[in-house]
Parts: structure tokens; sequence; C-alpha cells
């Protein structure tokens, strides 16, 4: 869902800065770079409430001998992942709305037909 997202995202970027005579490809690599930045940002955030909700996860993690096969499933019994899941989604989304909004402000390119830009 997030890969789909993130396409989606990225066509939609490039779409509206082919239309500015923008360099397309650019933005639709600043865009996926800005919703992975902010997929990262959400992760923090999960992580961090997770381990400040739960400290026992802390020692279980730096037991020495435990293994992810360990840590997943104990994990998974105190957060609900399609929760955590929709989080990071929105964190993704605002990343792609950053790189929306500043290609927006940007004035389109000189030079092209009599018709001037397309709006989006």
């Amino acid at each position: 869902m997030g890969l789909l997202l993130t396409i989606f995202f990225c066509i939609r970027n490039y779409i509206r800065a082919k239309a500015k005579r923008l360099n397309a490809g650019k933005w639709a690599f600043l865009t996926f770079l800005a919703v992975i930045a902010g997929w990262f940002a959400g992760c923090m955030i999960v992580v961090t409430i997770l381990l400040t909700r739960y400290p026992e996860l802390i020692a279980m993690v730096n037991e020495p001998g435990t293994g992810p096969s360990e840590i997943a499933p104990a994990i998974s019994e105190r957060m609900n992942p399609f929760v955590a899941e929709l989080f990071l989604l929105f964190c993704g989304l605002g990343g792609y709305l950053f790189v929306r909004h500043q290609l927006i402000r940007k004035p389109a390119a000189a030079g092209g037909d009599e018709n001037g830009p397309a709006e989006i």
C-alpha cells in the first residue's frame, strides 16, 4: 500500500512539474525522498511511543542472545500494526504535501506555447 501511494505521489508531482515546464524528474525524485523522510520520521515517533509506553521492551532488546524471533511477537502483541501503518502513511503524505506546496509556489519556466502552462 505504501509503495503504491509513493508511486502515485511521484506521478502527481511529475505531472504538475511537467505542466509548469520544470524538471519533472527532479520533482518526482524530491517527492520520493520527502515521502521516505516522512516515513522515517513517523517510524521514529512510533518507536519512541512504543518504547516509552512499554519499558520492558528495552530490557528485552538489551538482553544478550535475544533475537528478532523473540522481539517481534512481543512488539506485535503490544501494538496494532494497522494503526502504525496508517500513521506512517499519513507521515508520508505530509512529505508529499510539502513538496507539492514548494512546486505550486514555484513560478512556471519561461518559454513555451502561446496558451501558457496548463492548470492542475
